[in-house]
């Protein structure tokens, strides 16, 4: 099993995705242009090694120039399927996380004893496993702040109905996204977030993009004690270390974790209902059961939308109200 990640200038291995009607002209055109330590071909994909000392061309120029290569790849790792998971777990997703991912499995051999022996129908069991959601998950789960893009950003800070010069609030700032969007349409922007790294890396941003009228502060969201207008933030994902500490998902504390996660969004939801005067727009996980948490709170839930992020795994953009 492999696992790979959009282009980068490393001197790695690289998966080339060869077109099937000519493989051998395929392959050699690559060869050609690159120099290889090794290669190796299974079915149309090419598994090269090569060193950025001794490139004829960069991979970005060849990734250019190609007529017989579909796309070009960086290999994170090499794993048999018995220990994708932990690799998956333990895998530096930081390094190589620059605001978005997309999970794609290519091809799956269900026909593994272990899992065609198990209670439940192995073959489905395989493909609940090794689903593009449930990989996902790994990665959502080890990245320091899973970003929302700027479109969306912009869009969220326009649900609000702030007008010139009001005050937005997001409480789990991360690296600043939706406060740079608030900014550029002259809004002022407050962030907080609990993390100093992301309050110094808020800063540099919105500074990057020229924005004066905001106000950083490092701050537990639950320690929050006065009132905002408007609130607009993507809240930790559930499953984020930051949440939940050393706790990790296993076979017999998947229903405990829920709870867990549970409290979390409700608690979220409580302490909003106190600080807000107006409108929040807030970005929940699908897998939160969001509506049966509203109903126990004092907010009402406007409009809600859905942000695709790939397979089964979607954000949930709700606009509440007092």
């Amino acid at each position: 099993m492999l696992a790979v990640t959009e282009l980068k200038p490393l001197n790695m291995k690289y998966i080339f995705v060869l077109l099937k009607n000519d493989l051998a002209l395929a392959k050699e055109e690559v060869l050609s242009l690159i120099n290889s330590k090794s290669c190796e071909l299974i079915e149309n994909v090419l598994v090269l090694c090569t060193s950025k000392k001794n490139e004829r061309i960069s991979i970005n120029e060849a990734a250019k120039r190609l007529a017989y290569t579909n796309s070009i790849s960086l290999l994170l790792f090499e794993s048999d399927y018995k220990n994708f998971l932990k690799c998956m777990e333990n895998f530096n997703w930081n390094s190589v996380y620059k605001g978005s991912f997309c999970v794609r499995i290519k091809k799956l051999f269900p026909e593994f004893s272990d899992f065609n022996n198990k209670k439940s129908n192995g073959k489905n069991a395989f493909k609940e496993i090794f689903s593009e959601s449930n990989i996902a998950s790994y990665i959502w789960k080890n990245v320091k702040k899973p970003k929302v893009n700027p479109r969306l950003a912009r869009a969220m800070v326009n649900l609000t109905k702030a007008g010139k010069n009001e005050l937005i609030l997001d409480p789990f700032c991360g690296s600043g996204g939706i406060l740079i969007e608030a900014g550029l349409i002259s809004l002022k922007a407050i962030g907080f977030d609990i993390n100093k790294k992301m309050i110094w890396k808020s800063m540099v941003n919105l500074r990057h993009y020229k924005i004066k009228n905001y106000e950083l502060e490092v701050k537990d969201f639950f320690s929050i004690d006065r009132k905002y207008k408007f609130i607009v933030s993507d809240l930790p994902y559930g499953l984020n270390a930051a949440i939940m500490g050393k706790v990790r998902i296993t076979k017999s504390n998947k229903k405990l974790l829920k709870k867990y996660i549970e409290k979390f969004y409700f608690d979220v939801i409580k302490k909003l209902e106190l600080i807000l005067i107006k409108r929040a727009v807030i970005i929940f996980p699908s897998y939160v059961n969001y509506k049966k948490l509203l109903k126990k709170s004092k907010l009402k839930l406007k409009s809600e939308f859905e942000s695709y992020v790939h397979g089964n795994l979607t954000r949930k953009i709700l606009v509440l109200e007092k």
